[in-house]
């Protein structure tokens, strides 16, 4: 009995009754890889290009290429919810109304 053999019968082996994992390749999969977060979040999840515009441009564009978040305009230090939402964005800007943080998925 070779080593994979007693590695499959070893009563202790995790693998032994594991299931298969679907495998979906990126040509079969309606969104890109680029699209999912690491959390699950499906869509555009973060707007560096944003940070100095004012923060009403930036909400409507932020929900305009991602339509399933809502963008929301915070005056920087108003306390907020450290949950993740993935239909949440924080556009954080200054006392003039300018983005000053990288608006992200939260």
């Amino acid at each position: 009995m070779g080593t994979f053999e007693k590695a499959q019968s070893c009563k202790y082996n995790p693998l032994r009754n594991a299931q298969p994992t679907l495998f979906i390749p990126h040509f079969a999969n309606p969104f890109n890889a680029q699209s999912i977060m690491a959390t699950g979040c499906i869509g555009k999840s973060s707007w560096p290009e944003l940070v100095g515009a004012t923060g009403e441009a930036a909400a409507t564009k932020i929900e305009k290429e991602n339509p399933r978040v809502d963008a929301i305009v915070l005056l920087d230090g108003t306390p907020t919810t450290r949950d993740l939402r993935c239909d949440r964005v924080w556009v954080w800007v200054n006392s003039n109304g300018v983005v000053i943080r990288t608006p992200i998925i939260q």
